[in-house]
C-alpha cells in the first residue's frame, strides 16, 4: 500500500513508498521534519481525546514525550497511530484494535489506574501518586 496522505511531508511519503515497494520497512531512516510533523499530529489527536475522556496523561513528561515520539514513528512508518506497547502485525484488520488509544485501555485503566504503556491514567491514579 502506497502512502498518498497529505498529512505527511513529501519526504516521509517518499521514504514510506520506497520502503513499501522494496518490502523493507523494518528500520526507516526518518528525517527530523517528518517525525516532527507526525509528533504534532499525534499531540493534537491526544489533546482532542483527552478533552472528551475522563483520563489524563501520565504525570511524567519524559515518558509522555517518548511515547508521543513512538506513536509518531508508528504513524509515519505504518500509516496509523499504533500503540507503542503492542506489536504491529502488518494486517490492518488485525491491527485495528492496536490504534492508540487501543481498545483495551479502558479495562487496563479500570484495573490498574493506567493503560499498559502508561500514556493514559485515571484521575484517581494521579491523586494516589501525589500522596
Amino acid at each position: 500500500m502506497l502512502l498518498r496522505s497529505p498529512r505527511f511531508p513529501p519526504t516521509a511519503r517518499a521514504w514510506y513508498n520506497r520502503a513499501a515497494m522494496s518490502g523493507d520497512a523494518s528500520q526507516p531512516d526518518l528525517d527530523a521534519a517528518s517525525l516532527e510533523h507526525a509528533r504534532g499530529l499525534v499531540a493534537a489527536r491526544l489533546q482532542r481525546y483527552l478533552r472528551r475522556s475522563p483520563y489524563r496523561l501520565f504525570p511524567d513528561e519524559v515518558l509522555v514525550r517518548s511515547l508521543i515520539t513512538r506513536l509518531a514513528r508508528n504513524l509515519v512508518v505504518h500509516g496509523r497511530q499504533y500503540c507503542p506497547c503492542r506489536k504491529v502485525a502488518g494486517d490492518r484488520d488485525a491491527d485495528r484494535p492496536k490504534i492508540c488509544p487501543c481498545r483495551s485501555h479502558h479495562q487496563e485503566i479500570a484495573r490498574y489506574g493506567h493503560c499498559e504503556c502508561r500514556l493514559f491514567v485515571s484521575q484517581e491514579f494521579i491523586e494516589r501518586r501525589l500522596k
